[in-house]
C-alpha cells in the first residue's frame, strides 16, 4: 500500500494533509505533554459545541446504563468520559506515529492463560470492547502477543485506507468484519483474533439479551466462531492507569461452557463479560456509540 502521505500528495488532499501534520508533530512530544494535550481537547469537546452529536449520544446512554446516579453525577462522568476521548485522539497518533522508544509501558495481568492456550496451539478468540484507549492498547499488546484483529472498514474511503495502512504495519493481520471466512481460517490455523462484539449490527445475526438491564441487539458471531473452530475464549481489557504511567491490559480465565449451544445464555454471558469490564472504569468506554439503536418489537427509538 502507498503511504497515506504520498496518497495525500498526490491527491493535493491539504487539510487531511494538515491534521496529519499536526498530529504527527504532537506525536514526537514527551508522552504527558501528548496526554496533556488529550485533556484540553477533551474539555473542549465537553464544554464547547464540538462533537455535540456525540456528546448528545454519550450523554443518553449513560442515562440509560446509571440510571441511579443523579443528573449531576452523570454529567461528571460524561466530562471524565470526553478527557478520555480526546486522550483516546491523541493516542490514535501516537499508535501511528510513535516511535518504540516513545511508548508507554503495558503491563498484561492474565498471560498465563493465553501462554497456556497458545502453548497447547489452541486458537484463541480475545472478547474485547470499544474503550477509548483502544488504538494505543491494541499497538502496546501486539508488542507482547500475536494477535490479528476484526476491524470494521470505515464509511470515509481515505480514512478506511489510513487506519487499514497503520493496522497493517501493527497487527500480525487485519481482517474486516463481514469476513468470517477468512476469520475461520485464522483461528483454525491456531491464530489469536481480538474481537470487539459490542457493537449494534440490527437485528441479523443479533439476538436481544440485557446489557445494563436493557434489551439490547447482540451479535451471535462469539459463540459462532468458537463452536465452529474450537476456538477458546478470553476476556481482553484495557485501561489508562491513574497516574498516567502507562496502561494495564487483563485477560480472563478461558470461558467455561462456551459456546452452550444456546444463543441467548451465550450471549448474555458475553454482555455480562464487558458490562463487568465497563464498570470497573466507565470514564473510559466509548460511550458515543448508538449501542441500543435496534428496538426490539418495533419499540421507538432511542436517540430520536
Amino acid at each position: 500500500m502507498k503511504s497515506p502521505w504520498t496518497l495525500l500528495w498526490q491527491t493535493k488532499n491539504w487539510l487531511p494533509g494538515i491534521v496529519f501534520i499536526i498530529a504527527y508533530l504532537i506525536s514526537r512530544l514527551p508522552y504527558r505533554l501528548q496526554m496533556r494535550i488529550g485533556k484540553g481537547l477533551g474539555l473542549m469537546l465537553f464544554y464547547f459545541n464540538l462533537g455535540h452529536r456525540g456528546k448528545n449520544i454519550a450523554r443518553t446512554n449513560l442515562a440509560l446504563c446509571f440510571p441511579h446516579l443523579s443528573s449531576a453525577k452523570r454529567n461528571i462522568l460524561l466530562k471524565k468520559n470526553c478527557i478520555n476521548v480526546g486522550m483516546g485522539l491523541i493516542e490514535t497518533a501516537l499508535a501511528w506515529f510513535g516511535s518504540n522508544k516513545k511508548l508507554p509501558p503495558l503491563t498484561i495481568h492474565g498471560k498465563e492463560h493465553w501462554q497456556a492456550c497458545h502453548t497447547a496451539k489452541k486458537p484463541i478468540l480475545l472478547l474485547s470492547a470499544h474503550f477509548t484507549c483502544l488504538e494505543i492498547a491494541g499497538r502496546l499488546t501486539a508488542e507482547q502477543l500475536p494477535i490479528t484483529i476484526v476491524y470494521r472498514p470505515q464509511k470515509i474511503k481515505f480514512l478506511d485506507y489510513v487506519v487499514q495502512y497503520y493496522r497493517q504495519k501493527i497487527y500480525t493481520g487485519i481482517i474486516a468484519r463481514d469476513n468470517l471466512r477468512q476469520v475461520i481460517h485464522c483461528l483454525k490455523s491456531a491464530g489469536t483474533v481480538w474481537y470487539t462484539p459490542d457493537i449494534d449490527a440490527g437485528a441479523h445475526n443479533s439476538v436481544f439479551v440485557p446489557f445494563f438491564d436493557i434489551a439490547t441487539a447482540t451479535i451471535t458471531t462469539p459463540a459462532r466462531l468458537a463452536a465452529h473452530t474450537g476456538a477458546i475464549c478470553l476476556g481482553c481489557f484495557f485501561y489508562r492507569k491513574k497516574d498516567l504511567s502507562g496502561y494495564e491490559l487483563f485477560l480472563t480465565p478461558p470461558l467455561e461452557n462456551f459456546p452452550s449451544g444456546d444463543a441467548l445464555t451465550d450471549a448474555t454471558r458475553v454482555n455480562q463479560l464487558i458490562e463487568a469490564a465497563i464498570k470497573k472504569s466507565p470514564a473510559e468506554y466509548l460511550w458515543q456509540y448508538k449501542r441500543f439503536k435496534t428496538r426490539p418489537n418495533n419499540e421507538p427509538g432511542i436517540y430520536g
